[in-house]
Protein backbone atom coordinates (compact mmCIF):
# COMPACT_ATOMS: atom_id res chain seq x y z
CA UNK A 1 0.00 0.00 0.00
CA UNK A 2 2.53 2.27 1.07
CA UNK A 3 4.16 1.70 -2.60
CA UNK A 4 1.46 2.74 -4.50
CA UNK A 5 0.85 5.67 -2.31
CA UNK A 6 4.29 6.95 -3.21
CA UNK A 7 4.01 6.43 -6.88
CA UNK A 8 1.06 8.26 -7.05
CA UNK A 9 2.63 11.22 -5.32
CA UNK A 10 5.20 11.21 -7.99
CA UNK A 11 2.80 11.05 -10.77
CA UNK A 12 1.49 13.94 -9.64
CA UNK A 13 4.56 16.26 -9.40
CA UNK A 14 4.56 16.79 -13.38
CA UNK A 15 0.94 18.28 -13.60
CA UNK A 16 1.53 20.22 -10.73
CA UNK A 17 5.47 21.82 -12.39
CA UNK A 18 2.94 22.54 -15.64
CA UNK A 19 0.22 24.09 -13.95
CA UNK A 20 3.08 26.45 -12.05
CA UNK A 21 5.02 26.84 -15.63
CA UNK A 22 1.38 27.60 -17.00
CA UNK A 23 0.44 30.11 -14.17
CA UNK A 24 3.34 32.39 -14.45
CA UNK A 25 3.27 32.74 -18.01
CA UNK A 26 -0.23 33.88 -17.99
CA UNK A 27 0.70 35.82 -15.14
CA UNK A 28 3.37 37.64 -17.28
CA UNK A 29 0.81 37.97 -20.15
CA UNK A 30 -1.60 39.46 -17.94
CA UNK A 31 0.46 42.08 -16.24
CA UNK A 32 2.31 42.82 -19.92
CA UNK A 33 -1.45 43.40 -21.11
CA UNK A 34 -2.97 45.50 -18.14
CA UNK A 35 0.24 47.84 -18.81
CA UNK A 36 -1.22 49.03 -22.27
CA UNK A 37 -5.19 48.72 -20.67
CA UNK A 38 -6.70 51.86 -21.12
CA UNK A 39 -9.83 52.85 -18.82
CA UNK A 40 -12.16 55.39 -20.20
CA UNK A 41 -13.56 56.64 -16.60
CA UNK A 42 -16.63 58.64 -18.41
CA UNK A 43 -18.27 55.18 -19.68
CA UNK A 44 -17.51 53.27 -16.48
CA UNK A 45 -19.26 56.52 -14.08
CA UNK A 46 -22.30 55.94 -16.77
CA UNK A 47 -22.35 52.04 -16.28
CA UNK A 48 -22.21 52.53 -12.44
CA UNK A 49 -25.31 54.02 -12.06
CA UNK A 50 -27.68 51.19 -14.04
CA UNK A 51 -28.52 48.02 -12.68
CA UNK A 52 -29.73 49.57 -9.30
CA UNK A 53 -25.88 48.50 -7.85
CA UNK A 54 -26.84 50.96 -4.38
CA UNK A 55 -30.18 48.89 -3.91
CA UNK A 56 -28.46 46.95 -0.86
CA UNK A 57 -26.75 50.12 0.53
CA UNK A 58 -29.83 51.80 0.44
CA UNK A 59 -32.10 49.00 2.13
CA UNK A 60 -28.59 48.90 4.53
CA UNK A 61 -29.33 52.56 5.17
CA UNK A 62 -33.14 52.28 5.71
CA UNK A 63 -31.99 49.68 8.55
CA UNK A 64 -29.55 51.71 10.09
CA UNK A 65 -32.63 54.21 10.37
CA UNK A 66 -34.99 51.67 12.04
CA UNK A 67 -36.54 50.03 9.55
CA UNK A 68 -36.78 46.51 9.91
CA UNK A 69 -34.27 45.02 7.10
CA UNK A 70 -36.69 42.69 5.38
CA UNK A 71 -39.28 46.01 5.26
CA UNK A 72 -36.32 48.09 3.95
CA UNK A 73 -35.53 45.59 1.18
CA UNK A 74 -39.60 45.74 0.15
CA UNK A 75 -39.34 49.07 -0.01
CA UNK A 76 -36.19 49.25 -2.16
CA UNK A 77 -37.84 46.92 -4.61
CA UNK A 78 -41.07 48.94 -5.16
CA UNK A 79 -38.58 52.06 -5.64
CA UNK A 80 -36.58 49.77 -8.28
CA UNK A 81 -40.51 48.81 -10.12
CA UNK A 82 -41.07 52.36 -9.87
CA UNK A 83 -37.48 53.59 -11.89
CA UNK A 84 -37.85 50.67 -14.10
CA UNK A 85 -41.59 52.14 -15.07
CA UNK A 86 -39.93 56.03 -15.63
CA UNK A 87 -36.22 54.51 -16.77
CA UNK A 88 -35.08 56.71 -14.22
CA UNK A 89 -32.75 56.07 -11.17
CA UNK A 90 -33.08 56.14 -7.52
CA UNK A 91 -31.90 59.67 -7.38
CA UNK A 92 -34.30 60.59 -9.55
CA UNK A 93 -37.33 60.02 -7.87
CA UNK A 94 -39.67 62.79 -5.95
CA UNK A 95 -40.16 63.24 -2.80
CA UNK A 96 -43.89 62.49 -3.77
CA UNK A 97 -42.99 58.88 -4.90
CA UNK A 98 -41.19 58.10 -2.08
CA UNK A 99 -43.94 58.92 0.30
CA UNK A 100 -46.52 56.64 -2.34
CA UNK A 101 -43.71 53.81 -1.90
CA UNK A 102 -43.25 54.36 2.16
CA UNK A 103 -44.57 57.16 4.62
CA UNK A 104 -41.36 56.77 6.39
CA UNK A 105 -39.27 57.94 3.01
CA UNK A 106 -38.22 60.83 1.67
CA UNK A 107 -35.50 62.52 0.00
CA UNK A 108 -34.28 63.98 3.37
CA UNK A 109 -34.24 60.29 4.90
CA UNK A 110 -32.73 58.72 1.44
CA UNK A 111 -29.78 60.90 2.16
CA UNK A 112 -27.04 60.36 -0.73
CA UNK A 113 -27.22 57.11 -2.20
CA UNK A 114 -24.87 58.25 -5.26
CA UNK A 115 -22.96 55.07 -6.34
CA UNK A 116 -19.46 57.00 -5.45
CA UNK A 117 -21.18 57.23 -2.14
CA UNK A 118 -21.64 53.41 -1.90
CA UNK A 119 -18.44 52.49 -3.04
CA UNK A 120 -16.56 54.60 -0.15
CA UNK A 121 -18.54 53.64 2.29
CA UNK A 122 -16.89 49.68 2.22
CA UNK A 123 -14.09 50.34 4.29
CA UNK A 124 -13.77 46.63 5.73
CA UNK A 125 -10.71 44.19 4.72
CA UNK A 126 -11.39 43.79 1.02
CA UNK A 127 -13.76 46.78 0.66
CA UNK A 128 -14.45 48.94 -1.96
CA UNK A 129 -13.56 52.05 -0.96
CA UNK A 130 -10.14 53.71 -2.48
CA UNK A 131 -8.17 53.31 0.43
CA UNK A 132 -8.64 50.12 0.79
CA UNK A 133 -8.74 49.34 -3.00
CA UNK A 134 -5.29 51.39 -2.66
CA UNK A 135 -3.84 49.20 0.00
CA UNK A 136 -4.86 45.61 -1.56
CA UNK A 137 -2.82 46.35 -4.53
CA UNK A 138 0.07 47.27 -2.80
CA UNK A 139 -0.41 44.09 -1.25
CA UNK A 140 -0.69 42.46 -4.42
CA UNK A 141 2.29 44.72 -5.98
CA UNK A 142 4.00 43.28 -2.99
CA UNK A 143 3.32 39.58 -3.36
CA UNK A 144 4.31 39.61 -7.11
CA UNK A 145 7.73 41.55 -6.46
CA UNK A 146 8.25 38.41 -4.00
CA UNK A 147 8.03 35.84 -7.01
CA UNK A 148 10.36 34.53 -8.94
CA UNK A 149 11.05 35.28 -12.33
Amino acid sequence: MQIRLQKDFQEDKESLFDAIDTWKATIDIFAKMLDKTEFRMDQIQKQLGKGFLNATDIAEHFAKQGIPFREAHAIVGHMVKVCENKSCDFEDLTDEELQAIDKRVTKETLGDISIKTCVNARMSFGGTAPSEVRRQIEVGRQWLNGLER
